[in-house]
């Protein structure tokens, strides 16, 4: 039964993959998501054979591959700098996708488009969202009966079913993320599998690796080179070749099978447990950066990469010519979490001087970034009660990392991609009529300390969240927005619903009415508490969301 769960969940993953991929041409990815459970039958035999002998999951190889058509020159000069969009994650749930007892609460987290506009891509991400939805509950449903009689027998408590996601790129030329499905569904181990989504930025579309990548068996013989250095060759399935390849070049389909993501500096390649190795040797990735293998790719998803904002595995190390003198230095980081004492310690290192200290919360990511005068600096993300967030920040032009502290309002991540020293989003708690999240552009200073380009604050309010509101109870005074420098003083009555929008955190909140206009509600603070016109803001309105 282990083994048929397992297939399940496989199957299913594989189903929305193989549905995605093939809708390139028409924007939609919606598959028959029914038959995965007979997808599911069709492998039960290779996956038996997979827990028992540890051989590999190969189909039939091509005997040779596709021919592809590759452009006689590859342009070396940028086409221009992609305009970046902001894409986030969004505050609004489907739903939880299974509501039995069988499970904890199932929750897939959607993205959506913080910027205005961008509606062909918010047509994509809805499509994906769902899609993704109804992956888990597929899930769910197909193994309830079965997570059932192990809880019955004690041997768990409740399954567990869930999804992340992590934003590697998102701009005008492709959107990508990477969607990590996590269940325990008894049995000795939890499975994790990956899912890299591709989606054009300035349409409804979803990209494959051939859209991206101009020399496709030139990009192929690169990730085959690279198998020795993340597996051990003990660790390699029989036959794992066969299955590599039909992973880019496979028969039952007209596009790759292989999951990817693209970020600013290259494209990442994932294997995920099984494929090509046993269990035992976890997930595999190949990184293919744009800089080293210019002549792979199709020239406007190149990016300027002479600054950049590096996301950072968990205790990874690099080279990286740190100082500027033209030799590269070595640096690396270990965090450390001390749980009895809810604190992690940090310890950073270039070469064999090392700076240490212990900070509140635990780790939660980590950039390394390049500034545009080419000076180095360390940013990491801890994550504390209720899950504050904030950030330490590292220079790494000397010979020892020297802290320059944490970020001066609690400004973080939250989540939220990093993908450039020059314009990034960072995310601080807002307490303005209700505990929200906001978030702003900023870029690194020449001090290396986060600059924001300004002072409004937007709402981490996705504005198709109608349940993210307040009500008065009371006629209030607002002043009604009618362009960007002018107001309009009005009394709107008790009853009237407002939502949320932006502020500046301190004098007043942007808020949208019902029929799509905005007026702002101004405040005072008065001894750490929030009054309009001298009354306390918890008088003039039906409920105030605050946390705690």
């Amino acid at each position: 039964m282990k083994r048929k769960i397992m297939i399940l969940f496989l199957a299913a993953i594989m189903m929305l993959t193989a549905c995605q991929k093939n809708s390139t041409e028409t924007g939609s990815s919606k598959g028959n998501l029914a038959s995965a459970s007979s997808a599911a039958s069709e492998n039960q035999e290779k996956m038996e054979e997979q827990e028992e002998q540890e051989p590999s999951v190969t189909g039939e190889a091509e005997e040779s591959r596709a021919e592809e058509s590759v452009e006689e020159e590859t342009e070396e000069t940028l086409t221009g700098e992609p305009k970046k969009i902001a894409v986030g994650i969004s505050n609004r749930e489907l739903g939880s996708c299974y509501d039995g007892e069988e499970y904890n609460y199932v929750w897939c987290p959607t993205l959506c488009v913080l910027d205005e506009g961008h509606e062909e891509l918010r047509k994509g991400l809805s499509r994906v969202n769902q899609e993704r939805w109804d992956i888990l509950h597929d899930i769910c449903v197909e193994n309830a009966d079965y997570v059932r009689e192990l809880i019955d027998e004690g041997l768990i408590d409740r399954g567990e079913v869930s999804s992340s996601v992590t934003v590697e790129r998102a701009d005008e030329r492709i959107v990508s993320f990477l969607d990590e499905t996590y269940t325990y569904l008894g049995g000795t181990h939890p499975n994790t599998y990956i899912t890299g989504f591709n989606l054009d930025g300035s349409a409804d579309r979803i990209l494959t690796l051939r859209d991206v990548v101009q020399d496709y068996d030139g990009f192929y013989d690169y990730v085959v080179s690279k198998i020795p250095e993340i597996y051990q060759s003990e660790e390699l399935n029989e036959g794992y070749e066969e299955t590599l390849q039909d992973l880019f070049y496979p028969k039952d389909q007209e596009t790759e099978k292989i999951p990817w993501t693209c970020d600013r500096e290259g494209i990442t390649v994932y294997f995920n447990t099984y494929v090509l190795s046993c269990y035992a040797a976890s997930s595999g990735k190949v990184f293919v950066p744009f800089d080293e293998e210019r002549s792979l790719f199709r020239p406007e998803f190149l990016c300027d990469t002479s600054h950049f904002a590096r996301r950072l595995d968990r205790n990874a190390s690099c080279t990286e010519d740190l100082n500027g003198d033209g030799i590269g230095e070595q640096f690396s980081f270990l965090a450390e979490e001390q749980y009895e004492e809810y604190t992690t310690r940090l310890s950073v290192t270039i070469g064999e001087k090392t700076f240490t200290e212990t900070y509140s919360g635990y780790y939660s990511e980590s950039y390394l970034v390049k500034n545009t005068d080419g000076h180095y600096y360390f940013y990491v993300e801890f994550s504390g009660d209720n899950d504050y967030r904030y950030l330490e920040i590292f220079d790494l032009g000397g010979e020892i990392p020297v802290s320059l502290g944490s970020t001066p309002e609690g400004e973080s991540f939250y989540g939220y991609l990093m993908a450039d020293s020059e314009e990034f989003i960072l995310c601080q708690r807002v307490y303005m009529l209700g505990t929200y999240t906001g978030y702003r552009t900023y870029h690194v200073g020449a001090d290396g300390i986060p600059v924001p380009e300004t002072e409004v604050l937007t709402l981490l309010i996705d504005p198709e969240d109608k349940e993210r509101s307040i009500k008065s109870v009371r006629d209030l005074k607002v002043w009604m927005v009618m362009d960007e420098n002018r107001e309009e003083e009005a009394v709107l009555p008790a009853g009237t619903v407002f939502y949320p929008r932006s502020t500046d955190g301190s004098s007043y909140l942007e808020t949208e009415l019902e029929d799509g206009r905005y007026c702002r509600i101004r405040v005072e603070i008065e001894d750490g508490m929030i009054v309009i016109d001298g009354i306390d803001d918890d008088e003039y309105f039906e409920f105030l969301p605050y946390a705690g």
